[in-house]
């Protein structure tokens, strides 16, 4: 059993119905942060309906989205009891068996927290175990808002501290084939217009976090603090113009 799946949602609930649908294992808790706050009430008895074994939570920011990141760190400190936790976007799609065959038990394994452990599809869905979340923190959603090089940065974290971080291979598929990267951008021009600006704004976020772009960083502790990894600070006024 997954004990929590968090799925972060900005638009496209095709898409995350879709996903939810893949997820052929019972699930102790789902919790659908619906960022672009898109669904209804009618929704949520829909998930209910249609996908019981998910035992699904949908719930919506009051006033903007709290970004990718945001909804991660959300969904694990909402549940901080569990030993470990799921996240999954909504254009992924697990092929049938695949969470039950090459997740669950690795992660169950991990449960006692001996092993700090990152099971990962490139940061687009990741299972996390609480060992690794005390020695690398949550996600980093102060310094890459709403989303993009969070993952490079969550990566790096790891690195340094040392965890066992596993890139999975052949199970799952990422968009739908006819666009590259992230349908939550490709569907939608404002969201296009509004990822340009904030992903310029996180690179240089991380090269001044790490002396350099990604599989070229300078330091070794955020900002060349001597501070552990998983210190994050605030950046309120950057966080506002990233907003989507």
């Amino acid at each position: 059993m997954i004990p929590v799946l968090i799925a972060p949602a900005y638009n496209r609930i095709d898409l995350l119905w879709r996903m939810l649908q893949s997820v052929d294992t019972v699930v102790g808790r789902t919790l659908i942060v619906d960022n672009g706050r898109n669904m209804t009430s009618v929704n949520a008895a829909a998930a209910d309906i249609e996908f019981p074994h998910l035992n699904s939570t949908i719930w919506a920011p009051p006033f903007k989205s709290i970004g990718y990141g945001g909804a991660i760190n959300f969904g694990i400190t909402q549940t901080a009891e569990e030993p470990w936790w799921l996240w999954v976007s909504n254009d992924v799609r697990f092929e049938a068996g695949f969470l039950e065959r090459e997740v669950v038990p690795v992660m169950e394994d991990r449960k006692a927290g001996d092993v700090a452990t990152v099971l990962t599809g490139g940061f687009t869905w990741a299972a996390i175990n609480a060992a690794a979340v005390q020695l690398v923190g949550l996600v980093d959603d102060w310094s890459f808002f709403p989303i993009y090089f969070d993952d490079n940065d969550y990566h790096y974290r790891a690195h340094l501290a040392g965890i066992e971080w596993v890139e999975m291979g052949p199970g799952w598929s990422h968009g739908d084939g006819t666009h590259p990267g992230s349908l939550t951008i490709n569907s939608d021009p404002k969201a296009q217009k509004a990822n340009h600006n904030s992903f310029e704004q996180n690179k240089a976020a991380y090269v001044a976090k790490w002396g350099g772009m990604p599989g070229q960083e300078v330091f070794t502790s955020p900002w060349d603090s001597g501070w552990p990894v998983w210190v994050t600070r605030p950046d309120v006024a950057g966080r506002a113009t990233r907003q989507w």
